[in-house]
């Protein structure tokens, strides 16, 4: 980046230089020249016709000279006051700074890498907080700015398998089903065989609109409930699955699990039973 502004400072000042060259004051001092050298030549072809002409003449036509070459020659003030209007074009270059930075600060990179290098820096902190149950919750902004945070810490330590499950479960509460999906993609293959990994795979399999993602995310179901069978986050998922394709009986039966592996007091209790309640009337409407 810093070579980036050397070679844009070069140019601006190389553009500043063409603006200001031609009105430098060189051109009087060259029309100042070229009159003495005409005055001084007429003078030697005079001085070679001395016969052919008189003295009065002679004299007269020097007199020409000086009054049309010589007198023309600008004064110093005169000089002075040409080059002094050079810098009537100062507005100009100043112009043509502002537009040039403007553009460069447009269409560059730059807002974006200073905005990478801030939520660099405060991913530790975002992280804690996510992480603290009593910490102060993040907003959206904190989590799209963990986000980026993260997927910085991620290309440097690519095997670090709590970032690419944190990173999932920030992409499903940002609704970003790409970056839910990769990340907990990138964390099954890393770690097949966790119950955990395999739910939150799953779960973002689900929300898909393909049906071969559906298709996998039963089959990782299927695989956990052998694993765990009152691992009441996978059955809450095979019920969540049975439902929306309207096999209400698996839901049914999936539900019911769970209620057995809760305890009495459990809050989730009652959204289960409505659930049950909700699966049976469909059941029982598409019967008649």
């Amino acid at each position: 980046m810093t070579t980036g502004f050397i070679v844009m400072a070069a140019l601006l000042v190389l553009c500043i230089g063409l603006l200001f060259v031609p009105w430098s004051g060189r051109r009087s001092i060259s029309r100042d020249g070229l009159n003495q050298l005409i005055y001084r030549q007429r003078l030697r072809e005079l001085d070679e016709n001395r016969d052919a002409i008189d003295a009065s003449q002679r004299e007269a036509l020097v007199t020409d000279l000086q009054k049309n070459l010589l007198d023309d020659v600008p004064d110093a003030a005169s000089a002075r006051a040409g080059r002094a209007g050079a810098w009537v074009y100062l507005p100009g270059a100043v112009v043509l700074v502002a537009v040039t930075l403007g553009i460069f600060f447009k269409t560059s990179s730059l807002m974006a890498v200073s905005e990478w290098q801030q939520a660099a820096a405060q991913t530790p902190a975002l992280l804690q907080r996510a992480m603290h149950p009593g910490a102060q919750p993040l907003t959206m902004s904190d989590l799209s700015r963990l986000a980026l945070g993260l997927r910085t810490r991620l290309q440097q330590h690519p095997d670090n398998l709590e970032s690419w499950v944190v990173l999932g479960r920030i992409g499903v509460v940002l609704n970003n089903y790409t970056l839910a999906s990769q990340a907990f993609e990138k964390a099954y293959r890393m770690a097949p065989q966790n119950v955990d990994v395999k739910a939150g795979y799953a779960e973002i399999l689900l929300r898909s609109p393909d049906e071969a993602d559906n298709r996998l995310a039963d089959v990782l179901l299927q695989e956990m409930n052998a694993q765990a069978p009152n691992n009441t986050e996978v059955l809450g998922l095979m019920a969540f699955s049975a439902f929306e394709r309207q096999r209400y009986p698996q839901a049914i039966d999936a539900w019911q699990k769970m209620l057995q592996a809760l305890p009495a007091g459990d809050s989730r209790r009652t959204v289960i039973e409505r659930s049950i309640a909700k699966a049976q009337q469909e059941l029982d409407g598409a019967g008649k």
